[in-house]
């Protein structure tokens, strides 16, 4: 099952009541790292951009202005879920098919 799968499942299981984005982190880092502990403080933003999507800027060289930006970016994990009245991410349906296969490892 791949990673992407297993945090979704996580999120699943908890129904309505949902997940905070600490507790979703720590299942990440407990996957990762299960010989470590997990510390709210230090591991703050474990795993951000793959769970919310990032943008990403790059500069190119143009002929005639000199320098130009583009924007590319993905949508993160949590794209597939809702938040709760209290914030928590919620989950009704595990999506089918490939979910990000590049910004996940098996």
């Amino acid at each position: 099952m791949r990673k992407a799968e297993q945090i979704l499942r996580f999120i699943k299981k908890s129904g309505t009541k949902g997940r905070r984005f600490t507790d979703i982190q720590r299942f990440i880092f407990n996957i990762n790292k299960p010989h470590l502990k997990f510390d709210p403080v230090h591991d703050r933003g474990y795993y951000c951009n793959p769970l919310c999507g990032a943008q990403q800027h790059r500069w190119l060289k143009s002929d005639s202005d000199g320098l130009r930006s583009t924007r590319t970016g993905y949508e993160g994990l949590l794209s597939y879920c809702k938040k709760n009245k209290k914030g928590r991410y919620t989950l009704n349906v595990i999506p089918r098919g490939k979910l990000f296969p590049n910004k996940f490892t098996p």
